[in-house]
């Protein structure tokens, strides 16, 4: 248990919605696992048989490898650290300029294939059945991943605009002109004014005490603990024993 806690003290909280998030992360990866596995078996074939493979078959090859490797990567930063908006906000970017043209490509010089039923009667035979539907799954995934990607990049932005709106400044209402003394609420402050109605006061209202008899604000030490006699009179005066009737009293010579 507390490995675990100090791991979640590590990772940085993160900023995006989490369904969201995963599930367009999801669907990144099922198109980018298909369109590579497609255009993998489309290149090794068409390099056998000494063909040159068209140039939107290697861009959708880049933009399927370049999406699963981002996944991956971005994935251990959202695991360990937090994931940066802004930060993924340039890989989704970078991908979606490589899969929005390899879409247009790909529609531009297959629409006429994906018009066609997959049936002998347009492909002859059970290998041509199979690369027409291999064809339009490879179209149905490659819009999927240009979609998801383009919804991943407006997530990015709309996470991003919202963290970095909470950090900007907003200044203060200046009060100065109008500021609220000590009076009836509302009333300009006034120093002038203050200091006359603070100077009206009576001063016996603040008599200094008298430190002779320990006087303060609203008490004084009555006057008979000071009418002690605290003269002194010598040790005979305190310590004379009676006097007793007949007896002489002794001589000190």
């Amino acid at each position: 248990m507390v490995p675990q806690a100090r791991a979640r003290a590590r990772t940085a909280p993160t900023p995006y919605p989490r369904l969201a998030f995963h599930a367009i992360r999801c669907a990144q990866a099922l198109s980018s696992l298909v369109v590579m596995a497609v255009m993998f078996y489309f290149i090794w074939n068409l390099v056998h048989e000494d063909f040159d493979p068209p140039r939107t078959f290697w861009i959708l090859l880049a933009a399927s490898l370049s999406t699963f490797f981002f996944l991956i990567g971005s994935m251990l930063v959202y695991a360990c650290i937090g994931l940066s908006p802004r930060i993924n906000m340039i890989g989704n970017l970078v991908l979606f300029l490589l899969w929005v043209p390899s879409f247009g490509y790909l529609w531009f010089f297959t629409r006429a294939t994906l018009g066609h039923v997959c049936n002998r009667e347009n492909w002859t035979g059970p290998v041509g059945i199979m690369v027409c539907r291999i064809y339009k799954a490879l179209f149905a995934f490659a819009m999927l991943g240009s979609v998801t990607t383009v919804a991943a990049l407006i997530l990015d932005i709309v996470v991003w605009r919202r963290t970095t709106s909470r950090g900007k400044y907003a200044q203060m209402p200046d009060n100065r002109e109008k500021p609220v003394g000590i009076g009836a609420p509302g009333r300009p402050y006034n120093a002038p004014a203050y200091s006359d109605s603070r100077s009206s006061i009576a001063l016996e209202q603040y008599t200094a005490p008298n430190a002779a008899y320990g006087e303060r604000a609203d008490y004084a030490l009555p006057e008979e603990q000071f009418s002690y006699d605290t003269s002194y009179g010598g040790a005979a005066a305190h310590h004379d024993p009676p006097a007793v009737a007949g007896s002489t009293p002794p001589t000190i010579k």
